[in-house]
């Protein structure tokens, strides 16, 4: 039971970002303390094997070197926030979820390319995209 409120609290939590994200394009530093407050407690209450959590830790540090030297071609707060949740869900489930959302990402653009809403220069904010799909792999385990 423990766990299931840890999931979904995560998942409110990256509704909220999702919706600030879309209207700012960008995220306070606070909301994103909370993240890590959310992470830090939620280790205590995920039974998630401390190797996965290493591993999911060592792809957000990758995410967060590419947004720190990469000229933010990845944001920030989105490196930051997949980090955190790598730290708490693990290694397996984080990379489904990044699969998840890039592939909803992937869609969206092309569709916002194809009906001439985004050009090439425009950006996308991620957070929507990743919030689809942490909610995707959570409702597919649900009816799995």
């Amino acid at each position: 039971m423990r766990e299931s409120l840890w999931i979904v609290l995560w998942g409110m939590y990256l509704f909220g970002t999702a919706i600030v994200d879309w209207k700012a394009k960008m995220l306070p530093r606070w909301v994103l303390l909370f993240s890590v407050l959310l992470a830090g407690a939620s280790c205590f209450y995920l039974r998630v094997p401390l190797p996965q959590r290493l591993a999911g830790s060592g792809i957000g540090v990758v995410f967060l070197a590419i947004s720190l030297w990469g000229g933010e071609a990845v944001g920030l707060a989105d490196a930051v926030l997949i980090l955190l949740l790598g730290v708490s869900m693990g290694a397996y489930t984080q990379i489904v979820i990044l699969g998840a959302a890039l592939a909803l990402l992937m869609f969206a653009a092309i569709t916002l390319f194809l009906l001439k809403k985004v050009g090439r220069k425009d950006s996308i904010p991620f957070l929507p995209f990743l919030f689809g799909g942490y909610l995707t792999v959570f409702v597919m385990q649900a009816f799995a």
